[in-house]
């Protein structure tokens, strides 16, 4: 029998992939891998900054291949749209494990889904993007969190998809008959073809987080009901993380909008170096109030990158106040990196060896840290990190 068990799933998020590494770890049967995605905000249709580094590196060392497409269509149309998308950036590749519909974002102020669409919508959009792909020959996977799943589908009119579900547990050791802690959905449980179980793996060959995944694959393309058993019940994966995180936000949120000007972001609550803008009346989100600044948290503009820094104008603020609840975060004994975006690219300080400051929350696996610039202690910097064994 020749189940795949340990797969993991990569974007621009993991950047430029030693995949000789990854295939020479032994670590990794199979990778899925980000095509594209619709824009969050302005819904143009994009590709994956890395994808083609990412699949011709899978493929090239010997590592077998699925396809994400991460959704935020408003209509079956653009569903299938983003199906058709999907097919032309992958169609000259050997992609021989699923491609998958991943819709999020919709209770997400942020998000052009926001508050627009119902369970039926969703589920529909989803049978137009799986049947779109599956026309090419492609088989096909629904992306979501056990409570999305569960909650945000009609499952009853998706029973031709298998389910790809994320569910995080501290206490998971890798074995796959330690039940407990797989996804419970229901009578849908024997759906699950894949079972995201951490956000925060650590692979050879990747810096920094990655998620990884047990496959059941065969259970979906031809294993006897009794093979796929034996599969889940006794095969056993290889463990290779101490601890999980899930997402989350320390500090408390609330709305900005911008006014009818464009308002400069800066890395720094002196407000002496610009990293960005806000556009006329743009929305987003608020961190908080520090030194008469506002920390805003946004979208890149056509990237679907998350920004934060300081703005000087606090009228955009709604219902924003001082109150907020940060973590500590402690560096370990190398200098970290801290990012303006979590593309992990723009690169605007770092961190000493055993540094404490605050940290705000953890978005899409990167820490926010607040921190004090050196020589400067009335001066605040906010960014990104990617090393989140520092949090307390």
């Amino acid at each position: 029998m020749n189940t795949i068990k340990k797969v993991i799933d990569v974007s621009y998020h993991q950047g430029i992939i030693d995949w000789k590494k990854v295939k020479e770890s032994g670590l990794v049967d199979a990778a899925i891998i980000r095509c594209g995605y619709r824009g969050y905000a302005t819904g143009t249709l994009m590709k994956d900054t890395q994808f083609q580094n990412n699949i011709t590196g899978a493929l090239n060392n010997g590592i077998p291949v699925g396809i994400y497409f991460y959704s935020t269509a408003l209509s079956t149309a653009e569903a299938r749209e983003e199906a058709e998308f999907t097919n032309r950036l992958i169609r000259n590749y050997d992609v021989t494990l699923p491609v998958v519909f991943d819709y999020e974002g919709y209770n997400d102020s942020r998000y052009r889904t926001y508050n627009k669409t119902t369970q039926a919508l969703r589920t529909a959009m989803c049978r137009a993007f799986c049947e779109t792909i599956t026309n090419y020959g492609y088989t096909t996977l629904v992306y979501g969190s056990k409570g999305i799943i569960r909650s945000k589908y009609d499952l009853s009119q998706l029973k031709d998809f298998p389910i790809w579900c994320a569910r995080y547990a501290g206490g998971y050791t890798g074995i796959t008959d330690d039940c407990k802690y797989f996804p419970d959905l229901g009578e849908h449980t024997s759906s699950i073809a894949l079972w995201q179980y951490t956000s925060i793996g650590r692979i050879p060959g990747i810096r920094g987080n990655v998620d990884l995944n047990n496959m059941y694959l065969e259970h979906h393309i031809g294993a006897s009901d009794s093979e796929a058993e034996d599969s889940m019940e006794n095969e056993i994966l290889s463990e290779i993380l101490s601890s999980i995180k899930e997402r989350e936000i320390f500090c408390e949120i609330a709305e900005y909008q911008n006014g009818s000007t464009p308002e400069k972001v800066y890395e720094d609550s002196a407000c002496t170096v610009k990293i960005g803008c806000l556009d006329p009346h743009e929305r987003c989100e608020t961190m908080g109030i520090f030194e008469n600044r506002a920390v805003v948290l946004y979208t890149v503009n056509g990237t679907g990158y998350e920004k934060v820094g300081f703005v000087k104008w606090l009228g955009g603020c709604k219902q924003a106040t001082n109150s907020y609840k940060d973590k500590i975060y402690q560096n370990g004994s190398s200098r970290e990196p801290v990012y303006a975006d979590n593309s992990g690219q723009t690169r605007i300080g770092s961190l000493d060896p055993h540094e404490k400051c605050s940290c705000m929350g953890i978005v899409d696996e990167m820490a926010i840290v607040r921190y004090k610039i050196n020589g400067k202690e009335d001066t605040e910097k906010i960014g990104f990190v990617k090393w989140l064994g520092g949090i307390s």
